[in-house]
This record gives C-alpha cells, structure tokens and sequence, in this order.
C-alpha cells in the first residue's frame, strides 16, 4: 500500500510554492496557509489529504478496469508523464494537445501515446490546468472524471479529486506523479490478482 509523503518530503519537494498573490483564484483559498514575499504558500495538510483521496480513486479506477490517460505538455513535465505512464501501462499526452482528442475520440485516436486506446478514457490525469485549459474542457464536456494539480491560480471546484499543490517544480512533479502510477499498479494489480483467483466448488 502507498505510504503518502509526510509534510516534510512536500516541503522538500516544494510543493507548497503558490503563485504570486496577484495571481490566486479565491476558490483556491481553504487550501492556503499563508503568504510569504507575495507569495501564497499552500496548506501542506490539506495536500496529503486530498492526495490520499486522488490516489484512493486512481487505485479503485485501475481495479476496476477503467482507463485512465496522463496529460502533461508543460516541457518539465514531458519525461516525467512519459516515463511514469509506460511504467504504469497507460496512456499519455506530452506533446500538443489536439482539441476534439476526447470530444471527437473516434478521429485521433492513433497518437503518440495513446495508440492503444480503445475507447475514450474514463479519467484523466492533469498535471497543470491553465496549460491544459482545452483538455479540461473536454474533460468536462465528457463527464471524465479529473484528477489533478491544483496551484493557488486556478479553480478546484470543477475537479473531482483536486490536489492542492505546486505545479511547476520539477520535484513536485515528478513525486506526485510517482504515485499516481503507483496507485494505478496498485489498481492494476488487484484486478489481475481477482482474475487468477481459483474457483472453489462447494459441495452442496
């Protein structure tokens, strides 16, 4: 079972960096602990416990067969959602996201990445949102369910499972994204183990 990191491993990963506040969204505020130097600094609690929710969720997902797609086109993103994806078994967007990729699947379905997409993704993670603005929206317009970063500049109401956290460092990144593919294994892991299960007749 994944061990969420403790406020101190956040800390170091500088997960707890916001925006400038000139830049916040006042949704964003039961996250934010405080300001420092004009900066919105995050409530690192509220981090591992909504992280622990995303996480959950993915698990459950991946058990329960769903797909789920990693989206990250920010350039310190890309190697990260490439190789925590693959380590992971699903599919991914790094580069440019196409507008129509879930409104209009059946087109653009034979991208880099996602190759092996049968169906539309049932959830969809995001690493940022403003970058990711149109695969919000699609996602939205789909009812898929959305897991994903939260800086201090942006809207969590609309996301299902929102995790309050930096959105740019590299570290941030790449640790929670870790775990996201982590969970997924997880997930995956169970419905393999629930499919090779042996059945036992009882005598009547």
């Amino acid at each position: 079972m994944l061990k969420i990191p403790d406020v101190l491993d956040l800390l170091k990963a500088g997960a707890h960096f916001g925006h400038k506040i000139s830049k916040w969204h006042p949704k964003m505020a039961p996250f934010i602990f405080t300001e420092r130097n004009q900066v919105h600094i995050i409530n690192l609690e509220e981090t591992q416990k909504k992280l622990q929710e995303a996480l959950n969720f993915l698990r459950q997902s991946a058990a329960q067969n769903k797909i789920i797609l990693f989206v990250g086109t920010k350039d310190q993103a890309q190697e990260i959602i490439t190789r925590h994806a693959k380590d992971a078994g699903v599919p991914f967007v790094t580069n440019r996201w196409l507008g129509g990729l879930l409104t209009n699947f059946q087109e653009i379905q034979y991208l880099s990445g996602i190759e092996s997409l049968e169906r539309r993704p049932d959830v969809i993670f995001i690493i940022d949102l403003k970058k990711e603005k149109t695969a919000l929206n699609e996602a939205l317009l789909c009812k898929t369910k959305i897991v994903a970063l939260c800086d201090t500049n942006v809207n969590p109401d609309k996301i299902d499972y929102p995790i309050p956290s930096n959105d740019d460092a590299i570290k941030t990144i790449e640790l929670i994204t870790g775990l996201a593919a982590e969970a997924v294994k997880e997930g995956k892991n169970q419905a393999a183990s629930v499919v090779a299960a042996p059945t036992v007749s009882v005598p009547v």
